[in-house]
């Protein structure tokens, strides 16, 4: 289609002049043969090329420009017929109808030749009953001239459309073609491409695993001669281990004797240590009981130095209530003399009084007597108390000095017992520590046996492991040899 396309922008290019060229004889003929006025069809002759020309210019071979510029073609045609009105030639002119239409042909596109044919009929059709001199040079209509030249025209239109169809769409193929063949030849040149990346990829694989063969080769051999080596130290070292393994196992029976012998010793000396730890245990309850007898000596002592100190007090208070009995005795004793004084003042009167006055200093020298006796007694009752107070505090000392020491006793009879229970779960540990011992030893002469055994089988299998990397070695080499070849 490039093809088709590049056709159709040199002839626009050229069939657009050949407008302007028909303009130019457009204006020639009005000058020279048109007996009508010649600005008349010259102006229409310019108007038409030049709505052509701008078609032209917005799309050079768009479809539209085809069809304006070949409706513009038989326009002119038309114009030329008209300026030759009455000439002889004027029939001959219509010739160039069917010249113009072939030259359309040019455009390769049917839509352009049915334009100018249309254009064309409706010249004739319209003219040849509206103004028929314009058309043919006779005066009436001729409506058979007129069909004679229309059917002229369809069989060229017909076949100039056909052609052209044809060779659109030989061009058409012919750009796929093209086309076709520039994508096989990107496809041919981007495969040779390829194989030419694939075969310097294959030459520089081929170079990369020459490289890698020969460095496999060496590190292989490298690797077998370290592998000979290894089986060779191995082959040392199994025999030592054997050596080992068989004084393992004498040395592991001697410990299992020797352990077992100290299982016993320990397991003794953990039920003497039971004993031991049973004994201070009740030791350890007897000075509990003891030391809680002592704190029940103790809180009596306390009460009762509490009850004997409330004696005391009220000893103290009951001396002084006889002070006031006393003072009240003494002012008893001051009124009855009072009394008495003034009874004898009174003479016959105050006898009944005097009396009485005597009886209650009577009374108040007993009263003071008994205040007095009771005064001592409460002295000696106080003297007795604070001395019994005194008394009780040395025995709470005293017990307290008995409470401190049991909880001495007691504290340090739970130490013991618990450095007891110590020792004895040490022991008890130790008894335990000493048949793991045994076990273990005798796990050591189960194990060092096993050794042993397995020290043969390793030799045996490190003598398969040398045949082994023999055979190894073989086959690498004869791999070796087959992948350079």
């Amino acid at each position: 289609m490039q093809d088709l396309n590049r056709i159709r922008t040199d002839f626009g290019a050229g069939f657009v002049a050949f407008l302007w060229f028909n303009v130019l004889i457009v204006a020639a003929l009005a000058i020279l043969v048109s007996s009508s006025p010649p600005l008349v069809p010259l102006v229409g002759a310019v108007a038409i090329a030049a709505a052509a020309t701008l078609t032209w210019r917005a799309d050079r071979t768009s479809a539209a420009t085809r069809i304006v510029t070949s409706m513009a073609a038989a326009g002119l045609v038309a114009i030329m017929v008209f300026e030759l009105a009455g000439h002889p030639y004027q029939v001959d002119i219509h010739m160039y109808f069917f010249a113009m239409l072939a030259v359309t042909a040019g455009w390769c596109d049917w839509r352009a030749l049915i334009a100018f044919a249309g254009v064309t009929a409706v010249h004739h059709l319209a003219l040849n009953f509206a103004l028929p001199s314009a058309v043919f040079p006779t005066s009436t209509p001729d409506l058979a001239r007129v069909l004679v030249h229309a059917v002229i025209l369809v069989l060229q239109t017909i076949v100039l459309a056909w052609i052209t169809t044809r060779v659109e769409a030989l061009f058409r193929s012919a750009g796929e073609t093209i086309e076709t063949v520039a994508r096989a030849e990107a496809e041919a040149s981007r495969l040779m491409a390829e194989q030419s990346a694939a075969a310097e990829r294959e030459a520089a694989r081929r170079a990369e695993v020459d490289r890698t063969i020969a460095g496999f080769r060496s590190d292989v051999d490298g690797l077998i001669a370290r592998v000979r080596d290894l089986t060779a130290r191995m082959n040392g070292e199994t025999t030592r281990l054997s050596g080992l393994s068989a004084n393992a196992s004498r040395s592991a029976g001697a410990a299992a004797d020797q352990s077992s012998t100290a299982s016993s010793t320990v397991q003794t000396m953990a039920a003497a240590a039971d004993e031991m730890a049973a004994s201070i245990q009740e030791m350890n309850g007897h000075v509990g009981r003891t030391k809680s007898v002592v704190d029940d000596a103790r809180d009596t002592v306390l009460r009762t130095t509490e009850d004997v100190a409330t004696l005391a007090s009220e000893a103290e208070r009951i001396g002084d209530v006889v002070n006031i009995i006393q003072d009240i005795a003494a002012q008893t004793n001051l009124l009855a003399l009072n009394a008495t004084i003034e009874a004898a003042r009174a003479g016959e009167m105050g006898k009944g009084f005097a009396v009485v006055a005597s009886e209650v200093k009577n009374l108040a020298n007993q009263t003071t007597r008994a205040t007095e006796d009771i005064a001592q007694r409460i002295s000696a009752i106080a003297g007795s108390t604070r001395n019994a107070v005194e008394a009780i505090s040395g025995i709470a000392t005293r017990i307290e000095d008995v409470q401190r020491s049991t909880a001495s006793i007691a504290a340090a009879m739970g130490e013991q017992e618990k450095a007891t229970g110590e020792i004895a779960r040490s022991i008890g540990a130790a008894a335990d520590g000493t048949a793991r011992v045994a076990e273990i030893s005798r796990d050591s002469t189960r194990a060092a046996e096993e050794t042993n055994r397995s020290a043969e089988d390793l030799a045996a299998a490190v003598s398969e492991v040398v045949d082994a990397a023999a055979a190894l070695e073989r086959r690498i080499q004869s791999f070796v040899r087959d992948v350079a070849a």
